[in-house]
């Protein structure tokens, strides 16, 4: 399943009220299309992005946006035209012809989240075409140039529409290339494809994905930011235990302890790394470890615990996270683990890009109590202390 995005920002370039362009309008310290765009790239079905810009913009663009963005995502500037419809017209030339969903999203749009994301992919393959919106909760007046109200319009099936809007590729192209024939012109790439005669479906959008067009707009998504804990501290519990067997290596912090046991589990059943992963879930407000990974898939039998605190941090660190600090305990009645503390601490430093200094593992006993008293079990606890800017880091 391959999706192209094209991000209209060339249309978007009248200033409020200032020397800045709307694209270029700092949000949370960085420019509105850099969030807009990392918020895409959380999508790993979007394999390139096509940006329509103005000509004079394509020097900002490669000086202040694409610092922001992994190198590894595919964006192509596009010279955008003088309505948005031939911005998306030029970006549509240069998608690729295998790409089987076309998403088309406003550059100044920031709030897009993966769970749109996901919802539009899936619903564009059921019904070929899709849009988001909201029901419109306002009186509608039409109101005549004296400023007098006209009528009252029932507002009931009346949607605000949003975008994403998503649409199989020889959907929208077709659309594109008839109303060009037509001299057709429309506001949004949904109201093209319904004059084809194509039926678009509307999705239940979301509050928060305000279009950033006027000054109390931009105070709004500053709100959002505030709202969602950008920049804020945020600590983590996690917790984990596993049955000590017979027949299996003892894995913990992603080293081999030597012990005549080992943890069952699907993976290696690292229960230190397992917490410390529950711990930053906690932090990111991301759920657990089974929500994240799955529980009983493939993928887990026999994986290294290490591997997949590499994974987490990889999507974390997209999302903007940084540690401060980690504290960890271990409780097992045996072995003794104080000797394989320093070589934990090194993997977790490597996983997760940390100075040592702000990792810090303990081992403990149970003192004879209960399932692991009794040598049938270890467990173990980690608070994480972290922030959230995302998605306003540069790539290194």
């Amino acid at each position: 399943m391959k999706v192209a995005a094209i991000i209209p920002a060339a249309g978007e370039s009248r200033r409020m009220g200032g020397k800045i362009r709307k694209p270029f309008l700092l949000l949370h310290r960085v420019p509105i299309l850099v969030v807009t765009l990392r918020n895409l790239m959380e999508c790993p079905q979007i394999e390139s992005f096509f940006v329509c810009i103005r000509p004079q913009d394509r020097e900002l663009c490669h000086r202040e946006i694409l610092s922001y963005l992994p190198s590894e995502k595919r964006v192509e500037w596009v010279e955008g035209g003088e309505r948005r419809q031939d911005s998306v017209h030029n970006a549509l030339l240069r998608v690729d012809a295998d790409a089987d969903l076309i998403m088309i999203h406003d550059g100044v749009r920031p709030f897009v989240s993966s769970r749109m994301l996901k919802i539009a992919i899936e619903e564009t393959l059921r019904w070929g075409a899709t849009a988001f919106g909201l029901p419109v909760k306002e009186t509608i007046k039409t109101v005549d140039e004296e400023g007098w109200a006209v009528r009252t319009i029932e507002r009931d099936g009346l949607w605000n529409i949003q975008t994403p809007q998503t649409f199989e590729r020889p959907i929208l192209q077709s659309a594109y290339r008839e109303a060009y024939e037509l001299g057709l012109e429309a506001t949004d790439d949904a109201s093209l494809v319904e004059r084809t005669g194509r039926r678009v479906k509307v999705l239940l959008g979301s509050p928060e994905n305000i279009k950033v067009t006027t000054p109390e707009d931009l105070l709004l998504a500053e709100g959002i930011i505030s709202a969602k804990g950008y920049g804020m501290l945020k600590v983590g519990l996690g917790y984990d235990i596993h049955a000590l067997v017979k027949g299996r290596p003892l894995v913990l912090g992603g080293v081999k302890v030597n012990h005549d046991q080992g943890l069952s589990g699907d993976s290696d059943a690292d229960v230190l790394i397992h917490a410390i992963i529950d711990a930053i879930l906690g932090a990111a407000g991301e759920g657990d470890i089974g929500e994240f990974f799955g529980v009983g898939t493939p993928e887990l039998q026999g994986a290294s615990s290490l591997h997949l605190l590499e994974e987490l941090w990889g999507a974390m660190e997209r999302k903007g996270m940084t540690i401060n600090n980690i504290d960890a305990t271990v409780i097992a009645q045996a072995p003794r683990l104080s000797p394989y503390i320093g070589e934990m601490k090194k993997n977790i430093g490597r996983a997760l890009s940390m100075d040592l200094a702000n990792i810090n593992i303990k081992a403990t006993t149970a003192k004879g109590l209960g399932v692991i008293g009794e040598g049938k079990g270890i467990s173990a606890q980690a608070i994480v202390s972290a922030c959230l800017e995302a998605p306003l880091n540069p790539v290194s």
